[in-house]
């Protein structure tokens, strides 16, 4: 189809051309661009859905802020060089090679969406070539990309062409290329409006890459974010992917956006703890009373001036870009190396998962399609979903272990019941679950003591199904919880002279909860414990000192207890 003046007419219900700043062109079968330098200030055009081959025609349309044109055959976007910067760029679902990016490659990209590519996402190394071909893009694919992230994309590529032994990649585009005359004043000659101003005045462009600077487009990122939700508002009748809920937050949220950042200095875990909830009930559907029962368990229920049950309200593809921002600066606080609530097991599942969620919002695709995507857009040691999904699964359900609402949930709910299952690697956990209860219901105990029990009983499950996955998967399993330095549920840790005391009784130490902070000590066996009976008996012992095995602990000073990792052991009397 054509776009014919009949038709613009008929989509902006008669309004004046300078008034338009947002056009809905979704699924009308468009074939061309065209007839769009009608509206001096459109700021949003939806164009997904459709079939067109190519980007063009976009030249006067210098308040162009935010484009989708995903679900379409475009093989070409040669009509987007002349803007320096832009703001949404959602290709997903397209017909692009590594070639067509070259169109884009010197523009800032804010937001770009390249999810759905086949030529582009069948690569292994998907996510570090497009880093490496737009040099100038923030955030890929909902997640953004860090300063760090840039410096390991680098030296990968560095090291992929000249250390022996590894087995060369090569660049999808040149480093450098030859740039037009006419290309190199982009920021004076280029088509820019008051948007791109305004970025340009808050945000640094030509400033190296750091981790300042990051903070600083996430920010921007996030008031976009709270940009399109005041456009929903205002456009909820027009926007297919909105409901009535989502346009009726969106005043109530805007003011108030900016505390999701400023209270995560202040609260750093019950930030994280917010992600992780937001992620978990996208990937298992969970119902909203029990996300508000598990919000004022956790303290939640405000986070700033920030009502988080509203965040859970939203419509989901929205709920995705919040996660993916919020995952953003989890990333960053991992970059800063200042504090670090999330644990690296947690962090990989949350990215995993994340990006997981990312590809079905803007691509609509699930099975293997979203499952090769996943897995080109993250390291090797990233790969494993099930063991993601069942280490979210496992940290949530110790929460909701002390919501009542999750116990009567369980039996009638569907996503609930996905998520204990999951958490518990028990596929007959629902007839486990009923069985307790009319055992403890016949039993005639106190209510609080039934799910007391059943709390007991779900964390036991958890525990055993986490030491299983150790033993299949020591990559991705609990061995590597232990080992953490931090996590978002603290637990409690025992004193070295408690540790010694187990050791020298020659009992076998108890294994660690999931997500527990240090590193368990070795198990001794019985044989060898007598020979470290006490630290007195050793230190006062006259005789000489026999030299330690491997594996054996040793008591150095301030009563530490480490391991001897070789056979030679410095020992301070």
């Amino acid at each position: 189809m054509r776009i014919t003046a009949q038709v613009l007419h008929s989509i902006t219900d008669g309004a004046s051309p300078d008034d338009v700043e947002y056009l809905d062109l979704a699924e009308h079968s468009v074939v061309a661009i065209e007839l769009l330098h009608h509206f001096p200030n459109l700021a949003r055009v939806d164009l997904s859905g459709n079939r067109l081959e190519t980007v063009e025609n976009l030249e006067t349309c210098r308040e162009l802020w935010h484009l989708d044109i995903s679900h379409n055959k475009i093989r070409t976007i040669e009509g987007l060089r002349h803007f320096p910067l832009f703001g949404t760029l959602a290709l997903s679902d397209n017909r692009l090679d590594w070639q067509a990016l070259k169109a884009v490659q010197h523009i800032h990209l804010v937001d770009l969406h390249l999810q759905g590519n086949v030529a582009l996402q069948a690569d292994i190394f998907y996510r570090m070539h497009v880093i490496d071909c737009l040099p100038r893009v923030w955030m890929l694919d909902g997640i953004m990309v860090t300063a760090c992230e840039r410096q390991r994309v680098s030296k990968f590529f560095k090291d992929r062409s000249s250390r022996a032994g590894l087995q060369p990649v090569r660049r999808k585009l040149p480093p450098k290329k030859f740039v037009p005359s006419g290309m190199k004043k982009l920021m004076v000659n280029g088509i820019f409006g008051s948007r791109t101003k305004q970025l340009m005045s808050h945000v640094p462009i030509s400033s190296p890459d750091s981790t300042e600077l990051d903070w600083c487009r996430l920010r921007y990122i996030m008031k976009m974010f709270g940009s399109e939700l005041k456009m929903i508002g205002e456009h909820s009748s027009a926007i297919s992917y909105s409901s009535v809920s989502s346009a009726s937050l969106a005043a109530d949220l805007l003011p108030n956006l900016d505390d999701l950042f400023n209270e995560r200095h202040h609260h750093l875990e019950q930030s994280n703890m917010l992600l992780l909830l937001l992620v978990v009930s996208l990937e298992f559907s969970l119902p909203a009373r029990l996300i508000e029962n598990a919000l004022e368990t956790a303290r939640l229920v405000e986070l700033g001036k920030v009502h988080c049950m509203q965040l859970f309200l939203l419509e989901k593809r929205l709920r995705c870009r919040l996660c993916g921002i919020l995952f953003s600066a989890a990333i960053l606080d991992r970059d800063s190396g200042e504090r670090e609530a999330l644990y690296p097991q947690l962090y990989s599942a949350l990215r995993s998962i994340v990006t997981s969620l990312m590809y079905k919002a803007f691509c609509g695709a699930d099975g293997a399609q979203a499952e090769q995507h996943r897995q080109h857009s993250l390291p090797s040691s990233e790969h494993n979903i099930e063991v993601h999904r069942q280490l979210l699964a496992a940290e949530v359900v110790q929460l909701f272990c002390l919501v009542p609402s999750f116990f009567n949930l369980l039996t009638t709910d569907s996503g609930v019941l996905e998520l204990a299952m999951v958490a518990t690697g028990e596929e007959d956990l629902l007839d486990d679950v009923t069985t307790l209860q009319e055992e403890l219901t016949w039993g005639k105990v106190d209510r609080w003591q039934i799910y007391q029990r059943l709390a007991a009983y779900l964390l036991l499950k958890v525990k055993a199904t986490m030491d299983t996955s150790t033993a299949r998967n020591p990559q991705h399993g609990g061995r590597q919880l232990s080992q953490t330095r931090k996590a978002v549920f603290k637990r409690a840790t025992s004193s070295p002279a408690q540790r010694l005391a187990t050791v020298a009784s020659g009992h076998r130490p108890k294994s660690s909860p999931i997500g527990k902070t240090q590193t368990a000590p070795s198990y001794i066996s019985k044989n060898r414990a007598g020979k470290i009976a006490s630290a007195s008996t050793v230190l006062s012992s006259n005789q000489p000192r026999p030299h330690p095995r491997v594996g054996d602990p040793v008591l150095v000073k301030d009563s530490m207890l480490p391991r001897t990792l070789g056979t030679s052991c410095t020992r301070t009397g």
